[in-house]
């Protein structure tokens, strides 16, 4: 009987003791803890690769809307090398660039060329223009005749961590109107004669 006497004691203040609720809570919360850290940072970083691409890509625009003479393959190639270097890419990018002229009879929108330049892309062609295309719904409001330069941006996005979030390539797409001449002209040739010229 002396021995249950003494059980009985133990086992309620074994029942009742807090000792060691500390470290329990401590490996029930950590690890949600750390995934919330992680899931934080990579969708920041997300965001902030996302805005990178934007802005990478309106910078291109913006430098391409103020050319007065034809551009050729060299030109296309090097802004995809400012793009890759303004988004602090670790993959290849992807960038395509196209002038496209509103036919305001026809209520249609026409490619007057196109380049492309990275994996998978290919030119631009009218059929990409038609239907709901996401191309199609971010060309704004054009007059009868009106040219403007479509910038594609593409920045292939993978987390450093898996916290959820897949690999997935942020598409920017930024329409602009040339500002000091009235098109912009592609050297098809690559001769600097302007007679061959699509423009």
């Amino acid at each position: 009987m002396s021995s249950r006497r003494k059980l009985v004691p133990r086992l309620r203040r074994f029942g009742s003791s807090e000792t060691g609720s500390l470290t329990v809570e401590a490996v029930l919360v950590l690890p949600l803890l750390l995934w919330v850290y992680l899931a934080s940072f990579i969708f920041f970083d997300a965001f902030r690769a996302q805005s990178l691409n934007d802005k990478a890509a309106f910078a291109i625009a913006d430098a391409m809307s103020r050319e007065t003479r034809s551009i050729n393959a060299a030109y296309i190639s090097s802004m995809r090398d400012i793009h890759r270097a303004m988004t602090f890419a670790r993959l290849p990018t992807k960038l395509r660039i196209s002038v496209l002229r509103y036919d305001g009879a026809a209520d249609r929108h026409h490619v007057v060329w196109s380049q492309a330049r990275g994996p998978n892309l290919s030119i631009l062609k009218d059929t990409d223009l038609t239907g709901s295309s996401g191309v199609r719904e971010s060309i704004p409001m054009m007059s009868d005749g009106e040219r403007i330069i479509l910038v594609e941006a593409g920045l292939p996005y993978e987390p450093i961590f898996n916290v959820g979030v897949d690999a997935i390539t942020m598409q920017a797409i930024t329409p602009i109107s040339p500002r000091y001449a009235s098109q912009l002209c592609w050297d098809v040739n690559n001769d600097s004669n302007p007679t061959n010229d699509a423009c």
